[in-house]
């Protein structure tokens, strides 16, 4: 069986297991990865761009646009970062102190439908941020992005939902650099007087992206194999990009697998010889080692949204390079 062109993920440990020799010292490496991501292990060298004190005040629903409006706005601007660490963005609610940085913006950088709408401001026509929401700027159900595979695995195997349209767009490099660019022409508006160092540094990040693209596509043309199985929505523009196929089985964020997902899971890997199988950070790990020790396959995370102060995760291009890593490792084996 060819597995679904697509691609859906989330990563935040390395190499949880694989196959079933070695288990114990590999599945200990990765708890103590999912600790460190959860809990936060703190960077001592390469900070990313810090917000200044003073400046333009922005708020940004997650950590991969919050971390472009830094690399963008460099000293002009403060940055509030919405999602906490450890949280999927999907069902997440701002406290009340965050509904106050919000309404405190002069800009809100946010995905839109799919993802954030818990960001945008609940009172529409009063004195508020300006609001882009970058999902609109791709045609995400005609991109290639749509998970084909999560069709097949709730019609077969009952595990998941119906394909819908990935709104993780920001996970493509390529399509981050139209992100950066908007969101450098949105601070030039709103700042003109500091728009010829928003431009500027816009071009030096997307040189960045540039060369992470070539990074990705250089190492993916490398695999032995293309296919793997995740569990969660998400990654289908980065698989897209790559020529990745993956079967979403389409759980929920954030939650607990029931007793027969998980083994619908386990008879899908095993019966199709999937070889990779991914999750997001917060799934939860001791599910994750039913499924290791019950299948032969590559366990492993993938993270879209990043945290803050944790290592490999507290930058876009960091985020993207651990992703990268993660697959590199799972897809080679």
């Amino acid at each position: 069986m060819e597995l679904g062109v697509g691609l859906e993920t989330s990563l935040g440990t390395a190499g949880l297991t694989t196959g079933r020799q070695g288990r114990g010292i590999a599945f200990m490496a990765g708890l103590l990865g999912a600790v460190c991501f959860l809990v936060g292990c703190q960077r001592e060298s390469g900070k990313p761009p810090v917000p200044s004190d003073r400046g333009l005040p922005v708020a940004a629903s997650i950590l991969p646009l919050a971390d472009v409006v830094l690399n963008v706005g460099r000293s002009y601007v403060r940055v509030v970062t919405l999602l906490e660490p450890g949280k999927a963005p999907y069902d997440y609610r701002l406290s009340g102190d965050q509904v106050e940085s919000v309404s405190a913006a002069r800009l809100l950088v946010m995905v839109g439908p799919g993802v954030d709408e818990w960001a945008r401001p609940a009172r529409r026509g009063q004195a508020g941020p300006r609001v882009v929401s970058l999902g609109a700027l791709f045609d995400r159900a005609s991109d290639g992005a749509r998970s084909e595979a999560s069709q097949n695995s709730q019609d077969k195997d009952g595990t998941g939902s119906a394909g819908q349209s990935d709104p993780e767009v920001w996970l493509d490099p390529i399509k981050m650099i139209r992100i950066t660019e908007v969101i450098a022409e949105t601070l030039a508006q709103i700042d003109p007087e500091h728009a010829a160092a928003y431009r500027g540094n816009a071009d030096a990040f997307k040189t960045k992206l540039c060369e992470l693209n070539r990074r990705c596509r250089d190492e993916i043309a490398k695999l032995p194999r293309r296919e793997y199985v995740a569990l969660q929505p998400g990654f289908g523009h980065f698989a897209a990009r790559y020529g990745l196929k993956q079967v979403c089985l389409d759980l929920p964020h954030g939650k607990r697998a029931e007793l027969r997902q998980i083994d619908r899971i386990i008879e899908f890997v095993t019966k199709h010889e999937v070889k990779a199988v991914f999750a997001e950070p917060q799934f939860p790990v001791d599910q994750l080692e039913v499924i290791s020790d019950r299948t032969q396959a590559s366990v492993d995370r993938l993270d879209s949204v990043g945290a803050a102060g944790v290592i490999g995760h507290d930058t876009y291009i960091e985020l993207m390079t651990t992703n990268l890593t993660a697959l590199i490792q799972g897809l080679s084996k």
